[in-house]
Parts: C-alpha cells; structure tokens; sequence
C-alpha cells in the first residue's frame, strides 16, 4: 500500500511496497514524487493488458475527479500484482498491491 497527497508526493507506505517493487529503501521516502516512483519501477514490473505508465500517470494528474481504477501488473520474477487505486478526500489517493494468489494462475 502507499498513499500519495494532492501533490502526487509519497506520505505513507508499508514494508511491502519496497520488496514488491524491488527499489531501495533510500528512494521510498517521505515526498518521494510518484512519477519517480513509477520510474524506478519501470525495470521491475510491466503493465498487463491495454493499460501503460502514460495512462497511470494521466490518472494521477488528472485535475478533475478520479475515479477509482483496476489494473495488473507483473513484476520480473513471474509475480501478478492486482492494483487498486482510489482517490482521496483531500484529493490524495491511495494504490493498494495485493499478490494474486498462485492458485489462480
């Protein structure tokens, strides 16, 4: 999980954002701007489907409401993170990655 204020900047996150998107721990800091973020994680994880970084990125810059979105990605070791994010009163917003279990591959 990880929350990014109006701003785009990180202001929380859980240990497992770090392992899941492989980047070292100096980089998942507070104000840590989410196209960095999403920079670093280009190495490690693809989208799946028709979604891309350009779509996620106009998403969380997008001035009116966003509307909450679903997406997969995988990362490089065969792993598929199902990613909800959803925008938050103050006009943050909040990504969930929760590990889609191997049963259903």
């Amino acid at each position: 999980m990880c929350i990014f204020n109006r701003k785009g900047k990180l202001v929380g996150w859980n240990r497992e954002l770090e392992r899941m998107i492989q980047m070292p721990a100096r980089y998942v800091r507070l104000g840590t701007s989410f196209s960095a973020i999403l920079e670093l994680m280009k190495g490690n994880m693809t989208f799946v489907g028709a979604r891309s970084r350009q779509w996620l990125l106009d998403w969380s810059h997008k001035e009116t409401e966003r509307p909450p979105i679903e997406f997969e990605l995988n990362d490089i070791k065969g792993c598929i993170f199902s990613v909800f994010a959803q925008e938050m009163p103050d006009r943050g917003f909040v990504m969930s990655f929760p590990d889609i279990p191997s049963e259903r591959l």
